[in-house]
């Protein structure tokens, strides 16, 4: 089977300024990204022990499994279950890819993994990227439901998927613990692009959340108002809304730790990390 080697390519538009993860790029398969899990999923060890050539199956997993999971120009990526921990799942781990498993051995990994494609009428992997579209970014956790296309014990499981379902965003920014050294929005002093800070306040605003990729108002108790951004690990947007994300809701206090990407009178920061207050 040939090995595609991922370097991860993202289609984008602008919005304000902001560089943004388009719509789900043309071609792929109407429905193919589904607002609610398919059923009966399995974990994929477990499906690897019955799953034959041709059988309709239904699996959950995480995106990961090597520093580029998600196939450059390709409609695929690697599954892994998730049973096997990623290493942010260790507070105490620094590894800036965490997706990428490089605590585990690599059979191991190989064990718990399934390669999922998605193909056209001709049944040949569709040439687009998928990294992004509709919150489809390492360590996002999915329900896919498809067609096994081949197996090899616990070394290879390959599904040819026809329905994908998001049922956890994958990002870095939500620690556990807890901010001690925020400043309240009210009083922050005025962002200059390239500036950390930490900042506390209130999800609100016109728009709390953007429909379609991970932005959010931040809203102090004066009024004053920033939008705060969570990216890839290329520092793009992530394409799916944060409402919901982790609990987060309108009105929610929380406590973040940003870069300032653009200043003036609504700055725009890039979440390193993200707190809900109790």
């Amino acid at each position: 089977m040939t090995v595609l080697r991922s370097i991860v390519l993202a289609t984008t538009f602008m919005l304000g300024g902001v560089p943004c993860f388009a719509a789900p790029p043309a071609g792929l398969p109407d429905g193919l990204l589904a607002s609610k899990a398919p059923a009966d999923a399995q974990d994929i060890v477990a499906a690897k022990k019955t799953a034959k050539k041709g059988d309709r199956i239904c699996v959950r997993g995480r995106i990961g499994g090597s520093k580029s999971p998600m196939i450059d120009g390709r409609a695929a990526f690697t599954l892994v279950d998730l049973e096997l921990p990623p290493c942010n799942a260790n507070p105490e781990d620094g590894c800036m890819r965490p997706w990428d498993y490089c605590c585990e051995p690599a059979a191991r990994i190989a064990a718990h993994a399934a390669t999922i494609q998605v193909v056209d009428a001709k049944g040949k992997v569709i040439r687009t990227g998928l990294e992004g579209t509709g919150g489809l970014v390492p360590l996002s956790e999915l329900v896919v439901a498809g067609t096994v296309v081949a197996t090899d014990g616990d070394k290879l499981l390959l599904i040819s998927a026809d329905a994908i379902h998001v049922d956890r965003l994958g990002t870095c920014a939500f620690p556990t613990g807890s901010a001690d050294d925020s400043v309240a929005l009210a009083r922050m002093a005025p962002a200059k692009t390239g500036e950390w800070m930490t900042l506390r306040g209130r999800i609100g605003g016109s728009e709390p959340f953007a429909a379609d990729f991970a932005l959010l108002t931040l809203v102090g108790d004066d009024n004053r108002k920033v939008q705060i951004r969570v990216d890839d690990w290329k520092e793009r947007p992530v394409g799916a809304t944060l409402e919901g994300v982790n609990g987060l809701a309108k009105g929610d206090e929380i406590v973040v730790r940003a870069q300032v990407v653009k200043d003036g009178s609504l700055p725009l920061l890039r979440a390193a990390k993200m707190w809900r207050v109790p």
